[in-house]
């Protein structure tokens, strides 16, 4: 305990210091007693272990009624409590994204205390890696008139090879809006009397279908109650299980950008996503980002256009292209496939064994996997979003999977315009890993993308004048 003012007057005797404040054990009632080198000052507080404890914040100390044998009333020192809070400070702070631009040797780092957990006090210094990549960002003016996304283009900064995508907003509606037309009807009768009607209408350009990395969870997960796993994303296999953003680029086309491991729907997905990971297999997780590679990728994956009825129409459009017959569900197998063909199981799919699929798979069920299966392609478990893999073996997905949740259990599509919430499960054994492969994912989608919409043009106004 530190000795702010020493005060005078004291004498060795059977003096207490009683902390108080700090909402700790026994804050309003621990006198602990005192010891101090003899003489008319307080040079030094020593404080017996064991005494109070669990402070969750700065306590106060006051030197505790004189000895009656005293012959003078001394003046109270001031005393501050070493503080440590061991078991309640700021421990650690981990980075999720490593930021980029970073040229100071380091960064005040502001900690700001939430409502629930209290604190205050805490200061960091943030320093800057050896990479200045781009990581962010910000819209300072947003203009007006767009019909579609733009194309956006770096310069400047000393660095190459970034590249970012440029969503639009819309107001006031559930999804962005295209072109907007006017239409007008005139009606006149024998008599003479006329009417006009007029309606504004908007278009809704197409659904843009793209994936978040090598596995993309599209729709919100929820952040389990303190001390539980999630029941709808679990990867603790028992052993490794790689999930790797980098471009496998088995087409030799150019190799795409990095993406994250695992692309998540909002921020309190990541939470939920990193929390289900082995602690001690972060770096599993590799890609774009922090340690683990788990990214917020809502605008990438579409933003308010991702709705359970576009998620709905894109599939469906897959299945017009199916190269075998659509499977019912259950099913337990698939036929011969190419990197050319769509397979469609309408319902749930269970793949054991030494099963290898190539091209895009669509599954409207739980898909299943065990034992040494492989895939070559793109996997969309679109539908009841349903992942599990079980079981020892060695399973592959090269290329990427996309998870989310757009129908009921009973089938039916979600009527909310956001997709429900995604089940992933990785609990088998053996080696296994999703490596993200621009040339058996993206390039399979270019057949299926900016498609005209199949909705109808939404009434925005209308207006009926007579004369």
């Amino acid at each position: 305990m530190a000795v702010g003012n020493v005060g005078s007057g004291y004498s060795a005797g059977a003096n207490n210091v009683k902390l108080s404040g700090g909402n700790g054990k026994g804050a309003w009632t621990c006198n602990v007693p005192l010891t101090f080198t003899t003489g008319s000052q307080v040079s030094s507080v020593s404080i017996a272990s064991g005494q109070g404890g669990a402070y969750m914040s700065q306590p106060t100390a006051s030197l505790g009624v004189p000895s009656p044998s005293q012959p003078t009333t001394p003046t109270g020192p001031t005393l501050t409590p070493a503080w440590s809070a061991s078991s309640s400070s700021i421990q650690q702070i981990r980075v999720l994204t490593p930021g980029s631009g970073y040229l100071q040797s380091s960064y005040a780092l502001t900690i700001t205390p939430c409502k629930k957990c209290g604190g205050s006090g805490a200061a960091a210094t943030a320093k800057p890696g050896s990479t200045n990549i781009i990581a962010s960002f910000t819209v300072t003016n947003g203009g007006l008139g767009y019909t579609s996304n733009p194309n956006v283009q770096i310069s400047g900064g000393g660095g190459t090879a970034a590249s970012a995508t440029a969503t639009i907003a819309a107001r006031n509606i559930s999804q962005p809006m295209g072109q907007v037309y006017m239409l007008t009807s005139l009606a006149v009768t024998k008599t003479g009397a006329r009417s006009m009607a007029q309606m504004e209408t908007g278009v809704r350009p197409p659904f843009m279908f793209n994936i978040g990395g090598p596995l993309t969870l599209a729709g919100p997960v929820p952040d389990p109650p303190t001390g539980q796993k999630s029941p709808y994303f679990n990867a603790t296999n028992s052993s490794n299980f790689d999930i790797i953003g980098s471009d496998a680029n088995s087409c030799s086309q150019g190799t795409a950008a990095v993406k994250p491991a695992i692309g998540v729907y909002d921020n309190g997905s990541q939470d939920a996503v990193i929390g289900g990971l082995p602690g001690n297999r972060y770096a599993n997780y590799q890609g774009a980002g922090g340690t683990p590679a788990v990214e917020d990728v809502y605008a990438a994956i579409g933003g308010d256009s991702l709705t359970p009825s576009a998620l709905d129409g894109f599939i469906k459009n897959v299945q017009g292209s199916v190269t075998t017959p659509v499977i019912p569900g259950p099913a337990t197998s698939v036929p011969s496939t190419t990197t050319s063909s769509v397979t469609y199981v309408n319902g749930d799919l269970t793949l054991s064994g030494n099963t290898t699929g190539n091209g895009i798979l669509v599954v409207t069920g739980t898909l299943t996997l065990k034992g040494d299966f492989s895939w070559n392609g793109l996997v969309l478990v679109v539908g009841q979003g349903n992942l599990q893999q079980n079981g020892g073996g060695n399973g592959n997905i090269n290329g990427a999977m996309y998870v989310a949740q757009i129908y009921d259990a009973s089938g039916n599509l979600l009527p909310s315009t956001v997709p429900g919430t995604p089940t992933f499960s990785w609990t088998g054994g053996g080696t296994n890993t999703i490596h993200y492969d621009h040339c058996l994912a993206d390039n399979l989608l270019e057949s299926y993308e900016n498609k005209p919409s199949s909705r109808p043009l939404q009434v925005l106004s209308t207006r009926m004048l007579n004369f």
